[in-house]
Order: structure tokens, then sequence, then C-alpha cells
């Protein structure tokens, strides 16, 4: 795999990540559970961490900074939408993430870069006395 696409593979990880982390819901009713905090996912030779730092109603926004192996972070600023237990997160460069909760803390779905390339990652809630 060639440099330039393994950061495209990282680039749309990032956006999913921060989409999935952006966005969360495990109710039926109209308002989903208070997803604000951190989220985690390890893709490949990344860390990627995710905030979601703004939630109203079914929409959230955040924060994904994307640590790779050999040093360096990109950050992404993603949005989304939940409906029900399923998760639509977008960056605004074309990658998007559609997933479902496994549970209140576990996201997992798919992201589908710009490119159309398509790959499976779990995204979990980091526990409180984590940093």
């Amino acid at each position: 795999m060639t440099w330039g696409k393994s950061a495209a593979i990282i680039h749309s990880v990032i956006a999913a990540a921060l989409l999935v982390g952006t966005v969360c819901a495990w109710s039926a009713g109209p308002v989903p559970y208070d997803v604000r905090g951190w989220w985690d996912s390890r893709f490949a030779w990344i860390r990627i961490e995710g905030e979601v730092t703004r939630q109203e109603s079914n929409h959230a926004w955040g924060v994904v900074n994307v640590h790779y192996l050999l040093g360096g972070t990109d950050t992404y600023h993603c949005e989304g939408v939940i409906e029900g237990d399923t998760v639509e997160a977008w960056h605004h460069s074309g990658h998007h993430f559609s997933g479902r909760f496994k549970d209140p803390d576990t996201v997992a779905g798919t992201l589908t870069h710009r490119d159309g390339q398509s790959y499976e990652i779990v995204i979990h809630r980091r526990k409180a006395d984590q940093k």
C-alpha cells in the first residue's frame, strides 16, 4: 500500500471516527441520550479520538484527532444525525459514516471514503476515568 493510499484510508477513518463520535443514540424516543464527550477507535497504525462537543436533539457536532504512529496529528470537524439506534455522519470533504449502536457505548458501522472505498470500524465511548 502506498503512502497516498494509506493517507486516503486514514482520512476516511478520521472522518468516520469523528462522525461516529459526533453522534450517538440509544433511545427510541424523540431525543437521544446525551452523547457529548470522548470516543476512541484504532485503525491500522493510527489512533483516533473524537469529542462530541455539541448536541441539539438528534443532531451533533464534534472534533476528531487522528494520531499517526510515526508522529503527527490531523484534526477534522464533522457533524451527524441520530435516528433511533442508527447514526449517519459526514465530513465536508465527502467521507460518510453509517452505523448502529451495539450498546450505549459502542457504535459499529461502515466508513465510506469519498473515493467510494468502504471500511468497517468500531468506536467506543471513553470511560470517565480515561484520559
